[in-house]
């Protein structure tokens, strides 16, 4: 983005957000018109855990882009559930939020 003269953090920031949310919904799309993909949305995720947790922002972040091991384990639990086919029947979209939520109800 630098080389393209955007040098400002808080417009690259919303930049990487804006694509981040497009090609999820784009992703999630795609899950809901082919019964052979699957899209599991973690945006969100480690803040809920934070919070959840009741642990201080951006304690659960690696860096800007990837969470700790913690929250990663905690994502891989919704790949398993989906591989052993432990969620809901012919669900092809799954929130990591939505699931952990519903798991403390």
């Amino acid at each position: 983005m630098e080389k393209a003269g955007i040098t400002d953090a808080y417009t690259q920031q919303s930049i990487v957000m804006a694509l981040m949310f497009d090609f999820n919904e784009m992703l999630i799309e795609l899950g809901k018109e082919y019964n052979n993909i699957y899209h599991v949305d973690v945006r969100g995720f480690t803040q809920f855990l934070e919070e959840h947790d009741h642990q201080p922002r951006v304690s659960y972040w690696f860096e800007e882009l990837h969470p700790v091991d913690k929250v990663f384990e905690k994502i891989a639990g919704v790949y398993i559930a989906i591989i052993n086919n432990k969620t809901a029947d012919k669900q092809r979209v799954y929130s990591v939020v939505d699931f952990y939520s519903e798991r403390e109800n």
